[in-house]
Formats: C-alpha cells, sequence, structure tokens
C-alpha cells in the first residue's frame, strides 16, 4: 500500500473515531462555583438523586469511550505497521504487531458491551422498571467494573 493512502486511511479513521464530543458538565449541579460532588439520600426516588445517578453513569460513559477511543486508536496504529498482517493465513502464528493489534480491537469490543451495560443502567434509572435501586440493577447485568460507591 502507498504510503500517501496509509496516511489518508489513518486520518480518515481516526477522524471518525474522535468525529463528537461530549458535554462533560452535563450533570454538574453549581451553586456560586461551587458545585455538588455527591449526595447520600434516603429516598431514591427524588430528582437530585437521580440526578446523581445519571451524572455517575454519564461520566462512566465518557470514561468508556474514552478508552475505546484509545484502544481502536492504537489499533489503528499497528495495523499499518505490519504490511502483512492483511496477508496473514489462518495457520500461521501472529506477528507480535498483529497480536497487538487484535488486542487492541478486542479490548475495544469489549468496552463497546460495557457501553451497553451503561445503557440498561440509564434506563433503569429512568423508567424504574422494577423499583429496584442502581446498585441492585447492575447486580443484574454482566458488569465491568464499574464502582457504585
Amino acid at each position: 500500500m502507498c504510503e500517501e493512502r496509509r496516511i489518508k486511511e489513518q486520518k480518515y479513521l481516526r477522524s471518525l473515531l474522535y468525529s463528537f464530543e461530549y458535554d462533560e458538565d452535563l450533570f454538574e449541579i453549581t451553586d456560586n462555583d461551587k458545585f455538588l460532588i455527591g449526595a447520600v439520600l434516603g429516598d431514591k426516588n427524588n430528582d437530585l438523586s437521580k440526578a446523581m445517578q445519571y451524572r455517575m453513569l454519564y461520566h462512566k460513559l465518557i470514561d468508556l469511550n474514552k478508552k475505546i477511543q484509545m484502544s481502536l486508536s492504537k489499533a489503528i496504529e499497528l495495523a499499518y505497521l505490519d504490511e502483512k498482517h492483511n496477508d496473514t493465513y489462518l495457520y500461521e502464528p501472529l506477528s507480535e504487531t498483529a497480536f497487538l493489534t487484535d488486542y487492541y480491537i478486542e479490548n475495544a469490543l469489549f468496552r463497546v458491551e460495557c457501553l451497553w451495560d451503561v445503557l440498561a443502567l440509564f434506563f433503569c434509572v429512568y423508567y424504574e422498571p422494577m423499583s429496584f435501586t442502581l446498585a441492585q440493577a447492575w447486580g443484574r447485568t454482566r458488569g465491568c467494573s464499574i464502582n457504585l460507591s
């Protein structure tokens, strides 16, 4: 593959990867330059409690997205280093570069599955389908090491 085409493809893939942005302050609650970082409330169904749950899930979504972007960016970088990666036969051992490329892609795919779990938790908080807490809802999904404390 010619160098110019390789660079063009990498730029295009990275532009897709970083084509959207998040508002990191979307669920921030502020008052005169002070902001609320957490709340322990007895009633889990009040508006402030729900806002804090949304905030935690939203920040987890951002965190997972950054990790997906990092993994795929590294995979893009490595995929273009090994010219033989695309021509590897099934029974040949993978080169170190090809192995790492596959590793970073699999890592990103795992984190995409975790994003689906976060979506399920958003659903549970919004609709309260069975009136269970966020921690209980998390126990009903596969789980991807979200710290609920």
